[in-house]
């Protein structure tokens, strides 16, 4: 169970949007190691917790695709709600992380990359497109 809810953030997308934020801090001239800890976790847990939004949102479409059709939801390993309570739970605790050390406007931009993902791309885009 455990293996299948990992993969429900999608680690590889979630590592590289930690990376790439990570290099962003770097640019800006850096971070304290504890304030990088933090902005690290809470950024894997909103891209998690976004990610598993998404598979929850894509489970009556991912078993009829090659590429998802191994996905946890869609193979039925994995209850729908469970995915929907870890992921809302990913979310909270990346806020509460990100509120306990970040600046409440860096909260607020990885929320807007949330509601990009789940709402704009996945709800309102994906299957509105014909690729």
């Amino acid at each position: 169970m455990l293996r299948d809810l990992l993969s429900l953030t999608k680690p590889r997308i979630a590592a590289l949007l930690s990376l790439t934020g990570t290099s962003a801090t770097f640019a800006a001239g850096g971070l304290p190691l504890l304030d990088l800890a933090a902005f690290v976790l809470a950024g894997l847990g909103m891209a998690g917790g976004a990610a598993a939004g998404n598979c929850y949102y894509d489970r009556d479409i991912d078993p009829v695709m090659d590429r998802t059709a191994d996905r946890p939801l869609a193979r039925g390993a994995l209850a729908p709600r469970t995915a929907l309570a870890f992921g809302v739970s990913l979310l909270a605790a990346a806020t509460v992380v990100g509120l306990a050390a970040l600046p409440t406007v860096s909260v607020a931009y990885m929320w807007l990359g949330v509601a990009a993902y789940v709402g704009l791309y996945t709800v309102l885009l994906k299957r509105r497109h014909w690729t």
